[in-house]
C-alpha cells in the first residue's frame, strides 16, 4: 500500500471533466484507489464520490493506492492532481495506456513495448535494492 498527501496543482481541482478523467485513469488499474480530504474517504474509481468531495486547485488530499500495480497507478494519479489540466492531453494518454484489468490487452501491449517492461523492472529493483 502506498499512500501520500498531495496538493492539488492542477488549475481546477477534481469538478467535473477533471474527476471524469481522474476516474477513468484509476480504472485502468487493478489497484485500489482512494481519496480523503477534510476525514471523508472515497473510492477513487467512483465519480460521484470525488466530486461530492469538493477538491479545489490547492486543496490538500491524502491518496492511497493498493493492489498488484500500485506503484504504476500511483505515479499517474499523483502526476495528473499535480499537472495542469489538458482534457486533449489526457484524452491521447488515456487511448495509448493499456488496461491492466484486461490479460490480453496488457499481454499485446507488453509485447508492442518491451523497453516499458524493462525500465519498470529496472525501477522495481532500484526500490527493493533501497528497502533491503
Amino acid at each position: 500500500m502506498i499512500q501520500e498527501k498531495v496538493k492539488v496543482t492542477n488549475g481546477i481541482g477534481l469538478q467535473s471533466r477533471a474527476a471524469a478523467t481522474f476516474v477513468q485513469i484509476a480504472n485502468k488499474f487493478r489497484a485500489h484507489v482512494w481519496l480523503e480530504i477534510n476525514n471523508k474517504k472515497v473510492d477513487g474509481k467512483s465519480i460521484l464520490g470525488l466530486m461530492a468531495m469538493g477538491v479545489y486547485d490547492g486543496s490538500i488530499v491524502k491518496i492511497t493506492a493498493s493492489g498488484d500495480d500500485e506503484q504504476e497507478a500511483f505515479k499517474h494519479l499523483v502526476d495528473f492532481l499535480r499537472m495542469p489540466f489538458d482534457a486533449s492531453m489526457y484524452a491521447r494518454m488515456l487511448e495509448a495506456m493499456p488496461n491492466h484489468n484486461d490479460p490480453e490487452e496488457m499481454e499485446r501491449w507488453r509485447k508492442e513495448h518491451p523497453q516499458a517492461l524493462q525500465d519498470q523492472d529496472k525501477h522495481t529493483n532500484e526500490e527493493t535494492a533501497l528497502g533491503e
